[in-house]
């Protein structure tokens, strides 16, 4: 996106992507919603530029798996929605950079368990969705518990 450097606010939902390369003209973002577009692949440094994004919405898309630092660079990610993709598993230091992250919605994929892991670097997190999955394992050590305002596990 060339003479965009000043754009904090991103509405890219409802189009045809279906790859997510490399967003660096976009060194402000705050806000980046790419809802409903059919993207089955980001690419590891998508979001590397973005070091200001607080804001991601990545709800009803084809996401079968993620990179593993895919948001390592995202130090002030404050949300993050996944919600109704196809994720199958999470990788143990998926969030580990992101210790901003207050809001975290995974409802509706296809994960399984939540290892230890997942979310211990994560001391913020006051609510994470991970309803409507097929979870039938949970580590407990996975999250620091105090913080918590809510938690949505129903199926």
């Amino acid at each position: 996106f060339p003479g965009t450097s000043n754009i904090e606010k991103l509405f890219m939902d409802k189009n045809q992507i279906s790859i997510v390369k490399n967003l660096e003209n976009l060194k402000k973002l705050k806000f980046l919603n790419l809802e409903s577009n059919g993207i089955y692949y980001i690419k590891v440094d998508a979001f590397s530029a973005n070091l200001a994004l607080a804001t991601l919405n990545l709800n009803h898309n084809e996401l079968t798996s993620l990179e593993p630092s895919i948001f390592h660079k995202n130090m002030n990610l404050i949300e993050l929605s996944l919600n109704w993709n196809n994720l199958k598993f999470l990788h143990d230091d998926q969030f580990i950079a992101n210790r901003e992250l207050k809001t975290l919605r995974l409802r509706g994929n296809q994960l399984k368990a939540v290892r230890k892991k997942f979310f211990t670097n994560n001391q913020k997190l006051e609510w994470i969705d991970l309803a409507e999955n097929k979870i039938f394992f949970i580590d407990i050590k996975s999250f620091i518990w105090k913080f918590f305002k809510k938690f949505d596990l129903k199926n």
